[in-house]
């Protein structure tokens, strides 16, 4: 099956997959008053978010496992050990913000993991990223084949994965909540 096919069909089955574990989370995540409080600082723009479930990351994390098991057991994408790696962080990354959302809801604010907590757990979770991925024997170059672009980076590798990491998931999370609405 073509690279591209086999893309298009995980995030068909992992859309799908997630639309209906939505529907079947959110009322039970309502039933159990896991619920979204707002700080009072940003009431007046996400004020109408007061009350809404948290903790939906599952709503992503949990159906992209299933699919990924479901594509390696039918097939259709092969297991390797840099899939491993990143099933890993993607992982570790979920734990980190259920821990997040956890505190909050036992808090009964929106006030869970300060951030430097978040920051110092983002930080290892790509150190732990970082020392698989080049255990593994995987190459420190960035290359983009479309242009013939090739930048080796050696020991400075690290800190771009940290960069990276770091940055692409910080993208939104300070903004109380809107990470959920991005994935």
């Amino acid at each position: 099956m073509l690279i591209l096919a086999k893309a298009v069909l995980a995030l068909m089955i992992g859309f799908i997959l997630s639309a209906i574990f939505g529907l079947v989370i959110i009322p039970q995540l309502k039933k159990i008053k896991v619920k979204q409080n707002i700080s009072v600082f940003l009431k007046r723009e996400h004020g109408g978010k007061q009350g809404i479930p948290t903790i939906g990351g599952l709503i992503f994390i949990i159906p992209t496992i299933i699919t990924v098991m479901f594509l390696v057991y039918t097939n259709k994408i092969e297991f390797s050990l840099n899939l491993g790696i990143v099933l890993i962080t993607f992982v570790l990354y979920g734990i980190l913000g259920f821990i997040d959302d956890y505190i909050s809801i036992r808090k009964g604010n929106n006030i869970g993991l300060s951030e430097l907590q978040k920051l110092i757990g983002q930080i290892l979770i790509a150190v732990i990223f970082y020392f698989l991925f080049i255990k593994a024997g995987n190459p420190t170059d960035l290359t983009i084949t479309l242009f013939n672009f090739n930048i080796h980076f050696g020991y400075t590798y690290p800190l771009f994965v940290l960069l990276v990491l770091v940055a692409t998931t910080n993208a939104v999370n300070l903004t109380d909540g809107l990470d959920g609405l991005s994935g």
